[in-house]
């Protein structure tokens, strides 16, 4: 047996087994082949052995060397050119949604990490967060992103939400009927898409037009109730979860 990779993931909330989309990725990958993974569950970027923060290592994940632990080995090409345009995708709508709209940021995810984060860092790393977060989002838009806070109110944020909204219905048509986005199967697209719908679908937002939205979108929903029910069986996402079969710790 392959000696277990070991990720250092924010913990769990909201009915998830972790509240950080890319650690959620990598615990959905791994339960989607099996892969032996070791989860260590911290409150503190700094208690991960880089230091940058948990869910350090999605490209070698997805590459995990033996075949049965490769749900992408049987893709077609076209199949494998949409997961690595959805891989490019870095989720501006998402960012912007949990920590750039204000109200969303001060009364729901600010609020999760400071509740969770140990004193005294409590006091000072969400807004570190929030700080690389806007820094991620003027890379992405350009200089020019946050020198108008009026601009960001109306015209950016408009922007986002109808590229957000757009995204979804074409995820939502993309998926259709099937249980995952390329059949009966799940891949690691599924892994990705699952972890940046399943916050938005879960977290309690005070300003939640655009999952409301998600809500709308019956298919979705369904989607990432059957993952959390099917691989991720337990109620919460609090907790360390039972034994599993496929090797997760």
């Amino acid at each position: 047996m392959a000696a277990p990779m070991e990720l250092f993931c924010w913990a769990g909330g909201w009915g998830l087994p972790s509240v950080d989309p890319d650690c959620l990725a990598v615990l959905t990958y791994a339960r989607f082949t099996g892969a032996p993974l070791k989860v260590h569950r911290v409150t503190s970027p700094w208690r991960s052995p880089s230091g940058k923060g948990p869910a350090e290592f999605w490209d070698q994940t997805v590459a995990f060397a033996p075949q049965k632990y490769n749900a992408d080995y049987d893709l077609s090409a076209t199949q494998s050119a949409d997961t690595l345009a959805f891989r490019a995708c870095r989720c501006p709508p998402q960012i912007h949604t949990f920590w750039v709209d204000a109200k969303n940021y001060v009364e729901h995810t600010r609020k999760w990490y400071a509740e969770t984060i140990p004193f005294p860092l409590n006091f000072f790393l969400p807004n570190a967060m929030h700080k690389r977060h806007l820094e991620r989002l003027q890379l992405m838009w350009g200089d020019d992103y946050m020198e108008d806070e009026e601009k960001l109110e109306k015209e950016v944020r408009a922007q986002l939400y109808r590229e957000a909204r757009e995204c979804l219905t074409l995820l939502s048509q993309r998926l259709g009927s099937q249980k995952f986005f390329f059949g009966d199967s799940p891949a690691s697209l599924d892994a990705l898409v699952f972890s940046r719908l399943a916050p938005l679908l879960k977290a309690k937002l005070p300003n939640g037009k655009l999952q409301q939205h998600l809500k709308s979108l019956q298919n979705l929903c369904n989607y990432c109730t059957s993952i959390l029910s099917l691989y991720f069986p337990w109620d919460g996402g609090e907790g360390c979860p039972p034994p599993h079969p496929a090797g997760l710790a």
